[in-house]
């Protein structure tokens, strides 16, 4: 035998044997139930498509997927619209207008499309002028779109350069368009970082025992204003008076600011604020009285950074129109999917 044909022959039994453990591997994973995938690609100069379907165990006959079944079929097609992210996992993209470029559907109880990242982002959605994400749901108290976040993480947020960080509408008016809920009353409510502004009555719901919860409202005034309350005692007809430091360095009390005075006394021939300073005040009976009793004060004063504040116009900003699709018109839009998958 000559030396080529020896090298050839040595060839040929490296390959039956690599053939052998490759028909024995594929004997085990159809003896375990495995499926065998059956992937294909055709590339050209203008586009690339690449799918991936199950198959049966040990044959490239696909399979079709059936909702609550085990078997799975991922479908990724790259069209003149879009183009993959370098390193996706699965990609989808649909040139139709309305359509969904990847599909997820669970006819049963589990996730229709799920995302995971050890360190990156889940699920991240954009659109040049449509809704990043949307979430829809008909469940009785379920949510459409939900957030939880554990340890140090935030459980929903909202950011937008020139529009609403978050909104939320009620449609038809019999619930509130929000819910906020900070634990019991004891721990933290509600944080706003800014102006609060509402177009109706602000109030506190509080418990009265035998009437139940009862809504207390707050006093609305035309300027921003904080005030105190206090007692204090006059001594020989006259009281000097010192503001809280803390609570005078929430205002300007460099500028006048108002006094109501009330006094604990029916032999009082009146009382009287005489002067006032950033600091405190002095009050004197009145007619040259020489009562020493208690009275009760009420100071409001002008918010800091504020004094000029009054009665300013708003104009209410536009408002988005919340989407009107259901879950079966979400199924209409959506691409073809694979016979046996029903809605």
């Amino acid at each position: 035998m000559t030396d080529g044909a020896q090298g050839l022959a040595g060839r040929r039994r490296i390959l039956a044997g690599l053939t052998a453990l490759a028909a024995g591997a594929i004997a085990k994973l159809t003896a375990a139930g495995r499926a065998e995938a059956n992937a294909n690609a055709t590339l050209s100069a203008a586009s690339t498509a690449a799918y991936g379907v199950l198959a049966s165990p040990g044959t490239s006959a696909p399979i079709q997927p059936t909702l609550g079944s085990t078997t799975h079929a991922v479908i990724g097609s790259n069209s003149a619209i879009a183009t993959a992210p370098i390193g996706s996992g699965v990609f989808g993209a649909r040139n139709g207008a309305g359509l969904a470029g990847v599909l997820g559907v669970n006819a049963s109880d589990g996730t229709g499309v799920y995302g995971g990242s050890d360190s990156g982002t889940g699920i991240e959605g954009h659109s040049v002028s449509g809704d990043g994400i949307l979430g829809f749901s008909s469940g009785n108290l379920k949510y459409s779109l939900a957030g939880s976040g554990s340890g140090q993480a935030h459980g929903l947020i909202g950011f937008s350069v020139n529009q609403f960080g978050v909104a939320g509408i009620n449609q038809r008016g019999t619930n509130y368009a929000g819910f906020f809920s900070g634990g019991e009353a004891a721990n933290p409510g509600v944080l706003i970082d800014g102006t609060l502004i509402a177009t109706g009555v602000k109030s506190q719901a509080v418990p009265t025992g035998r009437d139940g919860m009862r809504k207390l409202y707050a006093v609305e005034a035309t300027q921003p204003l904080f005030e105190d309350f206090g007692s204090a005692r006059l001594e020989n007809g006259r009281a000097e008076v010192r503001l809280d430091p803390v609570f005078a360095a929430t205002v300007n009390t460099g500028i006048r600011y108002q006094v109501f005075l009330t006094p604990r006394s029916a032999e009082t021939t009146g009382l009287a604020v005489v002067a006032q300073d950033a600091g405190g005040f002095t009050v004197q009976e009145i007619q040259g009285g020489r009562g020493s009793y208690e009275f009760d004060y009420r100071v409001m004063a002008r918010v800091r950074g504020h004094e000029q504040t009054r009665l300013e116009p708003f104009t209410r900003p536009p408002v988005p129109t919340p989407p009107t699709d259901t879950l079966a018109q979400l199924r209409r839009r959506a691409p073809a999917r694979p016979a046996g998958v029903d809605d």
